[in-house]
């Protein structure tokens, strides 16, 4: 997932914009076999060396997410964790050789706090809603609406009124859990805990997993925990995959909603019983991702554009006093080609989402371009998110 943020300025219409790379691509994930992807590559160069956890360790990301790892050992008793990048990546794990997790790799959510900061999402995925300015919704696809005292939604539905589902069942195209909302209980304000993360761990050799990967959602601080983060992903991809440990993606305290997804490549699928917790599939899709990535993306903005060789940071854009509220918003598809059903949602800081569904043509074109006349909230910082979605 890469982001660019456009934060405000002295401007009666400040705009936030995010630029989100697609969540689903099974359609494209069935036009692969794993008779083309023998003999298996997990795409490590090897760079990093041996990964070898001995003792409770925190790692910083690199900017695309990727440890180009020779071999991978966690060790009993102890648990990675990783800093999130700029641009907020999945986790990638990628061995030339064996991988051994006996300990524990846990890219959970955090938990929301009562009267303040919704709990932030883990690698990959969306953070829980803020208390202030106002009650604010959860962020992502899936994320918590601040006026439903429901969880957010991931593979499985947070709630009985919010129902958004989203992501690639295969996991070829990695995202995270969505954020809870921020609700108000028994009056205080409680913050929406932080959507579980999104990890790939692969091998070109074996797998052998009888600790835990952990991608839960943050617990939310409302009553009975009604504000959690959605599950996150994980995915284990390798020859041989064996073992019987966790892989928990579910939403705390009630993992039949809000869950994430697992999947589990490999030629070789006698040798494990997981426990997992999560929207849950197997099989023999030898690929650790996709060659070339369909992409979907914010380009241009209230008159200016957004270059796609912007890093990932901090850029300024500002409407001066007296603009009109309807501003363009310029959305690119790129290597779909197919129809793509989009979906524009503007997170204004201080009312709930504004949705905008449509579709980009990008059956000939390529890549298509396409803009929309957006009406943005009067002298409100609003963030804009776009993305595409398949529900299994």
């Amino acid at each position: 997932m890469k982001t660019m943020i456009v934060l405000p300025s002295l401007a009666a219409l400040p705009t936030w914009v995010s630029r989100i790379c697609c969540v689903g691509l099974a359609a494209w994930a069935a036009t692969v076999s794993a008779q083309e992807a023998v003999p298996f590559r997990s795409g490590s160069s090897g760079a990093f060396g041996p990964l070898n956890v001995t003792s409770n360790t925190v790692l910083d990301l690199p900017s695309d997410g990727v440890f180009h790892c020779t071999t991978v050992d966690i060790a009993t008793g102890v648990t990675l964790r990783f800093n999130r990048n700029a641009a907020n990546t999945p986790v990638r794990l990628l061995a030339t050789g064996p991988v051994q997790i006996e300990g524990t790799i846990d890219i959970s959510g955090a938990d929301g706090q009562i009267w303040g900061q919704g709990g932030a999402g883990g690698p990959g995925a969306f953070d829980g809603g803020n208390t202030t300015p106002r009650l604010q919704p959860g962020q992502g696809p899936g994320g918590g609406r601040s006026n439903v005292n429901e969880p957010a939604s991931h593979a499985t539905a947070g709630g009985n009124v919010h129902t958004n589902l989203y992501g690639d069942p295969l996991l070829l195209s990695l995202v995270g859990g969505s954020g809870g909302a921020a609700v108000n209980v028994n009056a205080a304000n409680r913050g929406g805990g932080g959507g579980g993360g999104a990890i790939l761990v692969a091998s070109d050799v074996s797998i052998a997993h009888t600790g835990s990967i952990l991608a839960r959602g943050g617990v939310g601080a409302g009553q009975n925990h009604d504000n959690n983060g959605a599950g996150g992903s994980i995915r284990l991809v390798a020859p041989t995959v064996t073992g019987g440990g966790r892989l928990w993606a579910e939403s705390p305290d009630r993992w039949a909603r809000g869950v994430g997804r697992v999947r589990i490549d490999s030629l070789n699928r006698a040798g494990f019983g997981f426990d997992h917790r999560a929207h849950y599939s197997a099989g023999a899709n030898l690929i650790a991702q996709l060659p070339v990535e369909p992409v979907l993306r914010v380009v241009h903005v209230a008159g200016q554009d957004i270059p796609d060789s912007l890093a990932p940071g901090t850029v300024r854009v500002f409407l001066p006093s007296g603009s009109s509220a309807t501003q363009p918003v310029r959305i690119r598809a790129q290597l779909f080609r197919s129809v793509v059903p989009i979906r524009i949602t503007l997170y204004p800081e201080n009312r709930d989402p504004i949705e905008i569904d449509d579709v980009i043509d990008n059956t000939s074109a390529d890549p298509t371009e396409k803009e929309f006349a957006v009406e943005f909230p009067p002298n409100t910082p609003t963030r804009v998110h776009v993305w595409t979605r398949r529900a299994p």
